[in-house]
């Protein structure tokens, strides 16, 4: 089997600028949230069992039936069939992809391949088999250049290759005009026109193929009548058919060449088809082959490293980093070892996960549980508890002449990761709160760090680094740091004019800090805090059973009793 590592794959590309087309499949909308077509798959066959189930079918004939219907077995017609056992209306699978679609952002390789197919670095078309609008939409948001949608046989009749011209190729139809090709009989046959454009577009050129497993009919022959003697004749991907296999999130740090063959043999035997591995097998062209890919935004973003030396680029594609890749950026280049790298991000992935996968709160009405006013100073700090993302309670229309600023709880790196700081920044507006946060990471611990307050009802997010990474991806934290963190935060609100300023518990969530400590530490450093500006100061917890209300006004008895007047 013919396999070359990523960073081959990558010289092969940088090496020939403009030569190469990339070939985006769905994995690649995946890295925008996208609903995966597994995934897809496994909800469709968790209803139809739910549903024999209910029905009385007995266990032993649920799993046949199951496999029987949806084609399971069949990876060219499982997604197919359970799309059509979903939704067998064509104009109801069409609301469908809709609703999947609704609100989805670029992911960092829509950027960058808008970014080099701009440049020049890659060339001006790009083909998929997605719906989407994603590179569309990527291309909208830099507004340097315009792309546009090929979306039928008869649009492909108004592709040219010249400069200022940039394509999206669509060969299995679009969202918005009703003309998505998702049932067996549409994607079983290439039609001719898309394979008459598929030659012209890759004529002495390349394709370089990112989250596609070639599981279509009309994919792999496509790509089978693009290897035989008259494609031959005519160049078709003389420059190669580089494949790239997902080989998950976590790139190992050391491989070698023996490893990679191995590894990368054995997700191709499960990640792409036979068919397609057949193609690649016997070309008689050396270029044709597969590489691994640990995420098609990182390959993207290594690509674009090896064209450092255009600034402007390099400068650009920093802006549009996703989440992880913009932390595996300045933990790389803090020197942090891959491992302790890849154990941070594992842990903020599973955070997400669980903040993202859990059902709907019921909606919690902000509870004020104690108030302290300062004797000598315009002091008034309270614990409310409450969730502090919600904009009900940021927005809270009490004191609309007050400048706002919320704290977000954060370590060194200014992570953004998990629990309320990963729940404020998805409701702020990650793509423009990360571009902020990259002038600053990273940053020293007990500091602070201010952006916008984006989509919240805010002026200012205060990120508060409480929590040290240490270089085995350790979490480090004390009351003192707590202590002092706040303390700078509070400066900054200062500076800042803020009049009503929302601080959550600090280094409770992963850290090692139980919650009565970290509302110790905010305490003392409120206590400290003198002002002739004047400051309320909201300590919100979510809920009682993290903080009881006892022990709440304890601690303001204990820590703030002697300097300020306490109240229910």
């Amino acid at each position: 089997m013919r396999i070359i590592s990523d960073n081959d794959a990558i010289l092969q590309i940088g090496s020939s600028p403009d030569r190469y087309l990339s070939w985006i499949g769905a994995g690649a909308s995946a890295e925008a949230g996208v609903q995966t077509a597994a995934s897809i798959c496994d909800e469709v066959r968790q209803v139809l069992t739910e549903a024999q189930q209910k029905a009385k079918m007995p266990p032993a004939e649920i799993e046949s039936w199951i496999v029987k219907k949806l084609r399971w077995n069949d990876l060219s017609r499982r997604y197919l069939s359970c799309i059509q056992a979903r939704e067998p209306n064509p104009a109801k699978r069409v609301d469908f992809f809709r609703k999947i679609l609704r609100e989805k952002q670029p992911s960092f390789l829509h950027h960058a391949l808008a970014l080099l197919m701009t440049r020049g670095l890659l060339k001006r078309t790009c083909l998929t088999t997605n719906f989407d609008h994603l590179l569309e939409n990527a291309f909208a948001q830099q507004g340097v250049a315009d792309c546009q949608s090929l979306r039928s046989d008869s649009e492909k009749d108004y592709w040219e290759d010249r400069e200022g011209r940039h394509f999206v190729a669509k060969l299995h139809g679009d969202i918005d005009t009703n003309n998505i090709l998702n049932t067996a009989a549409e994607i079983m046959v290439i039609s001719k026109a898309n394979a008459d454009f598929f030659n012209n577009v890759t004529a002495d050129s390349g394709l370089v193929v990112l989250g596609a497993s070639g599981n279509e009919q009309s994919v792999r022959d496509l790509f089978r009548q693009a290897v035989s003697k008259e494609a031959q004749q005519r160049k078709v991907l003389s420059f190669g058919l580089l494949w790239g296999v997902y080989m998950g999130n976590d790139k190992p740090e050391r491989l070698s060449p023996e490893e990679l063959q191995t590894l990368v043999q054995k997700r191709v035997e499960t990640e792409v088809h036979p068919d397609i591995a057949e193609i690649i097998e016997y070309s008689s062209n050396e270029l044709f082959c597969f590489f691994p890919v640990w995420g098609a935004g990182a390959f993207m973003r290594d690509l674009i490293e090896y064209f450092r030396s255009d600034r402007d680029l390099f400068a650009t594609a920093a802006r549009y980093l996703d989440h992880e890749l913009r932390l595996q950026r300045v933990f790389s280049e803090a020197g942090y070892p891959n491992d302790a790298v890849e154990k941070h991000l594992r842990s903020l992935r599973e955070q997400r996960k669980r903040i993202d996968s859990a059902p709907p709160l019921r909606r919690l009405e902000p509870e004020t549980v104690v108030n302290a006013q300062k004797k000598s100073g315009p002091l008034h700090v309270r614990v409310v508890y409450g969730d502090i993302t919600s904009r009900g309670l940021l927005g809270d229309g009490d004191f609309p002449q007050l400048r706002r600023g919320v704290v977000s709880p954060e370590d060194t790196f200014v992570s953004a990761g998990g629990g309320v700081a990963y729940g404020l920044l998805a409701k702020a507006g990650p793509s423009l709160i990360l571009n902020e946060l990259a002038k600053f990471t990273p940053v020293e611990q007990a500091s602070v760090v201010v952006t916008s307050g984006g989509n919240l009802p805010v002026h200012y997010i205060l990120h508060a680094a409480a929590l040290k990474i240490a270089k085995d991806a350790t979490y480090l934290v004390t009351q003192d740091d707590v202590r002092n963190t706040v303390k700078a935060a509070v400066e900054k609100a200062d500076v800042l004019k803020i009049g009503l300023l929302f601080v959550p518990l600090l280094g409770a969530g992963l850290a090692p800090l139980t919650p009565h400590q970290s509302l110790d530490g905010i305490l003392q450093a409120l206590r400290m805090h003198n002002t002739n500006s004047p400051l309320r100061v909201d300590i919100v917890v979510f809920r009682e059973k993290e903080l009881p209300r006892n022990e709440v006004r304890q601690l303001f008895e204990a820590v703030l009793g002697n300097d300020f007047v306490i109240s229910d």
